[in-house]
């Protein structure tokens, strides 16, 4: 049995995560220790599919290598 409760008024909501932090198709694209990191998988010849790694101090650097 499923037990539901209603927060009540002296107790405070928890914010809701609705806004995006990564425009589309850039989800490989974030925050890395020091500067910003992305990565993006390729196809070898053989047919193997790997990851492929870009760094850089700002966001725009490391997505102008990830590019």
């Amino acid at each position: 049995m499923l037990r539901y409760t209603l927060a009540s008024p002296e107790e405070p909501k928890r914010p809701r995560k609705n806004g995006r932090t990564r425009a589309n198709n850039q989800g490989s694209i974030f925050p890395y220790k020091n500067g910003w990191a992305g990565y993006v998988w390729v196809t070898t010849p053989e047919g193997k599919k790997t990851r492929k790694w870009a760094y850089g101090k700002t966001r725009e650097e490391t997505h102008e290598k990830w590019l």
